[in-house]
This record gives C-alpha cells, structure tokens and sequence, in this order.
C-alpha cells in the first residue's frame, strides 16, 4: 500500500487511529481506532454524514471507547501495526477508490473499506 495515494485528511484520520492505539497501550491499530478518528474530527465528511444520519455522536464515542478498553495493551516499545481488519479495510478502500476513479483515498473510501 502506498501512503502518497491518500488524501492528508485520510493520513490525518490514521495518524490519529494510530495516537489513539498508542495513548491506550493497543500493540495494533484496530477497526474501533480507525472509527473513533473519524468521529472526532468535526469537518470532516463522516462526522457530517452521521450527523445528517441523526447518529448520537457522543454515545457512538463513548461505545468505541469501551471497545477500546477490552482491546489488551501492552508495555514496553511497541512498533504500531495494523490489525488483518484494518488492512482489509484499507485494501478495500483502494479498490472503491479505484472504482470510483478517483486517483487518491479519501476518508470516505475508509469508512466504505
């Protein structure tokens, strides 16, 4: 996979999966981390699609989070990984992009992968 294919904003969304994983001692960077950048960032377009979807943002937040608490951490130097989900995912989203023509993979391709 290519990092130069994504938009900043999808780069953006999986370095703050990656924080998120990090901050919560998390050895993979998994689904839920992915899902909670997403919903954190305010302007971007799939906080403002589930808005429009009158989705409770702030309990959709609190569930990703207790997930992310069940996820077992680790101490010690971790090098972050991705989770087989979350490289699925990606893959996925390449190839939606791909399918939509689009020459980079938006935040939109992420939450379709």
């Amino acid at each position: 996979m290519d990092v130069s294919n994504f938009t900043d904003k999808a780069k953006e969304v999986i370095q703050s999966a990656s924080n998120i994983a990090e901050k919560n001692k998390n050895s993979e960077i998994d689904i839920w981390h992915m899902i909670l950048a997403m919903c954190e960032k305010q302007n971007e377009t799939i906080y403002q699609l589930l808005q429009k979807m009158e989705i409770d943002i702030p309990a959709l937040i609190e569930k990703l989070q207790e997930e992310i608490e069940k996820i077992p951490k680790v101490t010690g130097e971790v090098v972050m990984r991705f989770s087989k989900s979350v490289n699925a995912g990606l893959d996925d989203a390449e190839k939606q992009a791909k399918l939509l023509k689009e020459q980079h993979i938006a935040t939109e391709h992420l939450m379709l992968g």
